[in-house]
C-alpha cells in the first residue's frame, strides 16, 4: 500500500507524538516542559494541517490527562516510596545503595541485595542464598522500618541525564 507523502507526514507525527506521551522519563523529571512540548505538537500538527481540530483537541485532552497524573504522582514519590521511580538508600546519612524502577536494592557495586514489593505497605525483602529471599520491613513514606525502629531511609534519585537532552522524538 502507497501513502501520498502527506499522509506519511500525518503517520511519522502522531507515531512521534504517541511515543513522547508515552515516555515515563520526561515526564516525571520535566514534566511541564513535556507537557508544553506535547501540546505544541499537537499545534503544529494543526496548523500544518496534518490533523483535524478533533484529533487535535483528543492529543490535548491525552496530554493533560497524562500530566495531571504525573503531577500528583510528583507529589506522592516526594514523600512515600513509589514503583517506578529511583531511590539512594542512606543509613546515618551515608548512601549504601539503591533502588531501581523496579524496586530492585542493589548495593554501590550493583549487587542485588533485595527488592521491595509494592503492597499496603510496601515491603522489604532481602536475599538469602540464590533464591531465598527474607523480610527486612515496611515503607513507611521515605523509610524502611524493622520492629519500629529506622533500618533505611530513602531519598529520590534523578538519574544522570534524565530529560537533560532534548525529545529524541522531535524530529531535529
Amino acid at each position: 500500500m502507497y501513502y501520498t507523502e502527506h499522509e506519511n507526514e500525518r503517520r511519522l507525527l502522531k507515531s512521534r507524538w504517541e511515543t513522547a506521551l508515552r515516555d515515563r522519563v520526561a515526564f516525571l523529571y520535566r514534566t511541564d516542559e513535556h507537557y508544553h512540548y506535547l501540546l505544541a505538537q499537537a499545534d503544529e500538527a494543526y496548523q500544518l494541517g496534518l490533523i483535524c481540530l478533533t484529533e487535535r483537541q483528543e492529543m490535548v485532552t491525552r496530554a493533560l490527562g497524562a500530566y495531571s497524573w504525573n503531577v500528583e504522582h510528583k507529589i506522592t514519590r516526594e514523600t512515600h516510596w513509589c514503583l517506578g521511580c529511583y531511590y539512594h538508600v542512606l543509613i546515618g546519612g551515608k548512601v549504601v545503595g539503591s533502588i531501581g524502577i523496579e524496586g530492585h536494592y542493589q548495593d554501590l557495586q550493583r549487587n542485588l541485595l533485595g527488592n521491595i514489593h509494592d503492597g499496603r505497605p510496601p515491603k522489604l525483602y532481602l536475599r538469602v542464598g540464590q533464591f531465598d529471599r527474607e523480610y527486612a520491613g515496611d515503607s513507611e513514606g521515605l523509610r524502611i522500618m524493622c520492629d519500629g525502629q529506622e533500618l533505611f531511609e530513602l531519598r529520590e534519585l534523578i538519574p544522570a541525564g534524565a530529560g537533560d537532552k532534548r525529545w529524541p522524538y522531535s524530529g531535529g
